[in-house]
């Protein structure tokens, strides 16, 4: 599955060791105090054939998030939880999965909150490639909107 955009739609990052290429979308939308508080929550199966570096795995989708924002780099946080109990599917030991929650402010466009999730899911394919390959591996991604009426929050980032 490849995805297009056209080309005056997409913007270019180098990080030092890749070029990133993503989409402005206009991801933006403020609370009072400026927050645009994306969190991640990433959660797979232990038998995921890579080897997770946490910090760069969470270091590009900030990049990317940033990229396609603009989100400020102090409002994301990300967390990661490795399943050593969980069943997929027939519970096969070849049966895989990697699962993504963005959790965002709720106002964005469902157009953005699409073309957004287009590109995180291909990161997730593109970062779990051997897994998704050589497993029966299902990927998935999920995008939340956080009520603000409800959301509080103390920080001094």
């Amino acid at each position: 599955n490849c995805l297009y955009f056209p080309v005056e739609q997409l913007t270019q990052r180098w990080d030092g060791e890749h070029f990133w290429l993503g989409m402005v979308l206009g991801w933006k939308t403020k609370t009072e105090n400026g927050d645009q508080m994306p969190h991640f929550y990433l959660e797979y199966s232990d038998n995921i054939l890579e080897q997770i570096d946490h910090s760069d795995f969470f270091r590009k989708l900030h990049l990317l998030l940033i990229d396609n924002g603009p989100s400020k780099l102090s409002d994301i946080k990300s967390r990661a939880v490795v399943h050593n109990q969980y069943c997929v599917a027939d519970g096969e030991a070849t049966n895989a999965f990697v699962h993504l929650t963005l959790s965002i402010f709720q106002g964005r466009e469902l157009r953005v909150r699409q073309e957004v999730g287009k590109l995180i899911l291909a990161f997730l394919q593109k970062e779990f490639t051997r897994s998704y390959e050589q497993l029966n591996c299902s990927i998935t991604l999920e995008i939340k909107e956080i009520n603000t009426d409800t959301y509080f929050k103390l920080s001094n980032l």
